[in-house]
């Protein structure tokens, strides 16, 4: 068996040509579509080794969201859990065959991305450490091999040079049908070679910066005016702020980034809709909006009305994205609904900070975007 191991904080990446069914790790991912059919591929094989009690596991817990993932049951595999990772959906599954342009490639980025990311959350809450990953959406979801290798590399690394937790991670490379050549999965050795050297030079970076007392220079946004669109009460706008007005400051560089993107957005400012009808006017807002920005403060995880738009939100299946501007925990019936939501911190305002949080609402909202055209 060819292997290939790369290196990450106290983790390691080993890459794999074989079955992922030869894992012995606790946890096995499975590209799945929204209604978990596992009607072929990976999760066929694994529904077919494992067991019908997978396959009726995952029936309690549709429709799932893409790039999300689900958990159920091992079945009779040796593993703890298989987690479903949510790669095509009926919108999706129409345009997987259109020409690539801008938009698919930044879906199919955000797919791959977003379900490897929220498996390797679970992972990390659930208390285990090794997980068995197939090449995420490169079979049925038909995302190019390069652009697979590219983004789970960039999520995998990503995640693991922000804790000093120990995991242990699998991706299996394995020609189903025998019509690949070997340079085919290069894309995946020299995407994964390429992170893990780039942590190496951040690091030495990081060092020569503590040595010379340089810091990441924050951003000014005190300027900054909230955009007119985002309190006119019949305005078209895409975005939902939720936050608390204690916060009113801090939350400018988000407007500042929306306004700059050229993204409409609802934020309640100064009490604008302190009225009768407040109720109504927030209820209404969310349901037009595509996307809620949860603004993460010790204010606003305090806050009854933050809590009842972030209900409101999972109510009305909206995309959420926490926002993190301090390191204050979650309320606990807004971490209900935000349950493996990845957070963006956005702690310092710096230009590597917004970029994140640019990349992560541009991915969503093409998502979004896709489903009404």
């Amino acid at each position: 068996m060819i292997t290939r191991k790369y290196s990450f904080n106290n983790s390691t990446v080993t890459i794999i040509f074989g079955n992922i069914l030869d894992s012995q790790k606790e946890v096995l991912v499975s590209s799945d579509d929204c209604y978990i059919t596992m009607g072929g591929g990976i999760s066929g094989c694994i529904v077919k080794t494992g067991g019908r009690a997978i396959y009726d596991d995952a029936q309690k817990q549709i429709p799932a969201k893409l790039g999300n993932a689900i958990v159920t049951t091992a079945g009779s595999l040796k593993q703890k859990y298989i987690f479903h990772a949510i790669t095509i959906d009926n919108e999706y599954a129409h345009k997987r065959h259109e020409e690539d342009s801008q938009q698919k490639i930044e879906i199919q980025e955000f797919i791959v991305v977003h379900s490897v990311k929220y498996c390797l959350r679970l992972l990390s809450n659930l208390g285990l450490s090794s997980i068995a990953f197939p090449a995420i959406g490169a079979g049925v979801a038909r995302i190019p091999y390069k652009k697979v290798a590219q983004s789970m590399a960039s999520a995998i690394s990503e995640f693991l040079i922000n804790t000093n937790k120990h995991f242990e991670i699998e991706i299996y490379l394995y020609d189903r049908y025998g019509k690949m050549e070997n340079w085919d999965f290069l894309p995946f050795f020299e995407s994964f070679a390429s992170a893990e050297a780039c942590l190496e030079q951040v690091l030495k970076f990081e060092l020569h910066k503590q040595a010379v007392g340089e810091n990441n220079e924050k951003l000014d946004f005190s300027d900054v005016e909230i955009s007119k669109t985002a309190y006119t009460k019949h305005g078209i706008h895409k975005v939902f702020i939720s936050y608390s007005r204690k916060d009113e400051d801090k939350t400018k560089g988000i407007c500042s980034l929306l306004n700059d993107m050229g993204i409409p957005y609802w934020i309640d400012v100064d009490g604008t809709y302190s009225g009768e009808n407040f109720k109504e006017v927030i209820v209404n807002a969310i349901k037009q909006s595509q996307l809620v920005l949860f603004v993460s403060t010790k204010n606003s995880n305090a806050s009854l009305n933050v809590a009842k738009e972030i209900s409101l939100a999972d109510k009305y299946n909206k995309v959420v994205i926490p926002i993190k501007l301090d390191n204050s925990p979650f309320a606990p019936k807004i971490d209900y609904d935000l349950n493996c939501i990845d957070a963006i911190e956005l702690y310092d305002f710096t230009q590597e900070q917004m970029e994140k949080l640019r990349k992560c609402i541009q991915g969503k909202l093409a998502i979004e975007d896709s489903k009404v055209k």
